[in-house]
C-alpha cells in the first residue's frame, strides 16, 4: 500500500491544470462547432446500375453541372432549392451530342452555400465514383444528380439513414408508447404537408413541417418531415407514408433517427433541433457579414469569459474547503487507496447512461468461462444458489452466481435490481458486472475476490493467525467505509441490514 503526502502547492497545480484543460476543451469545442455547423455529412447513395468511363464526356459534363449548382447555391434567389440539367448549362447543340444529366440541391438558407459546396466536393461518392446516379445528404442540404429526370417523380427505393447510438429502453420510458407517438406525429405531418394549404409554399419552405409534444414529465419528442418542392401534394403524402413505414427497419429502436430519400425525409429525436424552420432567403437584409462575424465573436468571448470566471470561483471555493480540512488535521497523510471513494461527476454520468443491454452476458460465454459450471470451479453455495469461478476470453476472472431455479424473482424485477446495484461504485464493495437471463438460467456476474469470504479465515483455527490486530483493524475500516458509502455517499441511499462474515 502506497502513501502520498499532498502539499497545497501540488494540489493547486493539479487543480489549475485540470481547470486549464477543461477551459481549453470547451473553447476548442465551441470553435469547431461553429465552424462545422450544418456541414456534417449524414450519408450517400448511388444506384450501382449504370456507370460511365473515367475519361468520358459524362464525367466532364457532370463536373460542369455540379459547378453550376454550387454557383446557384450562392445566389439569394434560389429559395433553398434549385434544379437544372446539362442542356441548360452547356447549350442545346453541345448537349445533343452527349447524355443529359439532371441535378438539384435542397438546402437551408442560413448555410446553403457552405453546405452545398461541401457536398459537391464529396461528389461523386468514393464508393461509386463512376455511377451515373448518386446523391449525398448533409445535415442541412442534399445534392442529387442522375442521367434520368427525377423532377416530380417519387423514389421509393433509395434511402440514407442516421440513427442515435442510444436505444430506447423499457427501464427509462414506455417504449411502445414512445414509438407510437413518433408514428402519430409524423402521420399528422404527412397529412398536413399533403393538404392544399401547403401548395402555396415556395422553395425549401414548401412541404416542410415540424411538431413537438411532451411525451412524459422528462421527455419531449421532436419530429420533422419534408418533401422535395417539385412533387405534387398527393405524392408528398404518399412519400411520407412510405418513409414512416421504413422507420422500424432503419432506426431499430433508437431514441432518435433520420431517414432520407431523394424525394423526402423524416426525422425524430428527444432533444430540440438546432433549426426549426428553413430561414427564407428573401428575408430583409441582415447586417453585413463582417459585423455579424464580429458580433458572434463578441458573444462567444463574453460567454467564455463568464465560464472561466465561474470555474475560477469554483476553484477558489475548493481550495478554501481543502485548507479548512488541512487545518483540522495538520500534517495528515492522505492514503489514496483507503480514503472514501466519493462518486465523481464522471461516475455519475456513467451511471445515468448505464442500460440493461450494456450489462448483459450471453449464456455460452459464461458456460465456457466456468467450464460449464463444473464442480472444480465451484466457490461455494448459499440460500440463493451456487457461486462459480470463471475466466472470460480477455483473461478477466469473474465470479458467477447461479440462482436457484425455484427462485420466484421475475425477469423484470431482476433486471431492475441489476441496473440499480451495478451503479454502486466503491472499492470496498464487490462490483456487480452484469447478468444473464434465459428461460432456464438466472446468472449474476461479479468481480472475482481471490481471498473469498472473511469467515473462511476468521473461523478456521489454522488460519486465524493470519489476521493480526493491525489487519483486523484495516478490515473493520474497509467495512465501515463500504457501509458509509451505502448509507450516506451513494446517489441512492441504501440501508444494509444483513452484515455477515460470509
Amino acid at each position: 500500500m502506497h502513501h502520498f503526502l499532498q502539499t497545497k502547492p501540488e494540489m493547486l497545480s493539479k487543480l489549475f491544470l485540470s481547470f486549464s484543460t477543461l477551459a481549453l476543451v470547451i473553447y476548442s469545442y465551441s470553435t469547431v462547432a461553429n465552424a462545422s455547423e450544418g456541414n456534417t455529412r449524414i450519408g450517400s447513395w448511388c444506384s450501382n446500375t449504370t456507370g460511365f468511363q473515367p475519361q468520358s464526356s459524362y464525367k466532364k459534363d457532370l463536373r460542369t453541372l455540379l459547378n453550376s449548382l454550387a454557383s446557384k447555391a450562392n445566389e439569394s434567389s434560389n429559395g433553398g432549392y434549385y434544379a437544372l440539367n446539362t442542356t441548360t448549362v452547356i447549350g442545346a447543340s453541345r448537349a445533343s451530342e452527349s447524355e443529359t444529366i439532371y441535378g438539384a440541391f435542397l438546402c437551408w438558407a442560413d448555410t446553403c452555400n457552405a453546405c452545398v459546396s461541401a457536398a459537391i466536393r464529396d461528389l461523386p461518392p468514393t464508393d461509386c465514383l463512376t455511377d451515373k446516379t448518386a446523391l449525398i445528404w448533409y445535415q442541412k442540404c442534399m445534392v442529387l444528380y442522375s442521367n434520368v429526370s427525377f423532377l416530380g417523380e417519387v423514389d421509393k427505393t433509395a434511402f440514407v439513414y442516421s440513427k442515435d447510438s442510444v436505444r430506447a429502453s423499457s427501464l427509462t420510458m414506455d417504449v411502445q408508447g414512445y414509438f407510437g407517438t413518433v408514428a402519430d406525429n409524423l402521420n399528422e405531418l404527412a397529412t398536413e404537408l399533403s393538404s392544399a394549404n401547403n401548395r402555396g409554399g415556395w422553395g425549401a419552405a414548401k412541404y416542410f413541417g415540424t411538431k413537438n409534444v411532451t411525451f412524459s414529465s422528462y421527455i419531449k419528442l421532436y419530429t420533422m418531415a419534408q418533401c422535395m418542392p417539385d412533387l405534387a401534394p398527393s405524392d408528398c403524402g404518399i412519400c411520407l407514408t412510405v418513409v414512416i413505414s421504413q422507420l422500424p427497419h432503419y432506426c431499430q429502436g433508437s431514441e432518435g433517427c433520420w431517414v432520407l430519400n431523394p424525394s423526402y425525409y423524416a426525422r425524430y429525436q428527444n432533444y430540440p433541433f438546432d433549426y426549426i424552420t428553413p430561414p427564407s432567403l428573401l428575408s430583409p437584409p441582415l447586417l453585413p457579414t463582417g459585423n455579424r462575424t464580429r458580433s458572434k465573436a463578441h458573444i462567444v468571448n463574453i460567454a467564455l469569459g463568464m465560464l472561466v470566471l465561474f470555474f475560477m470561483l469554483l476553484l477558489a471555493i475548493l481550495l478554501y474547503l481543502q485548507c479548512i480540512r488541512k487545518n483540522k488535521d495538520p500534517g495528515s497523510i492522505v492514503d489514496i487507496h483507503q480514503r472514501p471513494s466519493y462518486p465523481s461527476i464522471f461516475q455519475a454520468a456513467r451511471a445515468d447512461f448505464m442500460s440493461i443491454e450494456s450489462l448483459e452476458y450471453d449464456l455460452v460465454t459464461l458456460q465456457n468461462a466456468t467450464d460449464n459450471f463444473s464442480a472444480y470451479n465451484k466457490l461455494g453455495e448459499g440460500g440463493f444458489g451456487s457461486v462459480y469461478k470463471g475466466v472470460l476470453p480477455n483473461g478477466l476472472e469473474i465470479a458467477v452466481k447461479r440462482l436457484s431455479k425455484d427462485s420466484n424473482q421475475g425477469a423484470d424485477q431482476l433486471k431492475n435490481e441489476v441496473v440499480f446495484i451495478a451503479k454502486l461504485q466503491h472499492r470496498n464493495l464487490v462490483q456487480l458486472l452484469g447478468y444473464c437471463l434465459v428461460p432456464d438460467e438466472k446468472l449474476l456476474v461479479y468481480e472475482f475476490v481471490p481471498q473469498k469470504s472473511l469467515d473462511l479465515v476468521l473461523f478456521d483455527s489454522g488460519k486465524q493467525g493470519q489476521l493480526d490486530w493491525s489487519t483486523r483493524y484495516k478490515i473493520i475500516q474497509g467495512i465501515a467505509r463500504g457501509i458509509l458509502y451505502l448509507h450516506e455517499d451513494s446517489r441512492v441511499k441504501i440501508v444494509h441490514r444483513d452484515l455477515k462474515a460470509s
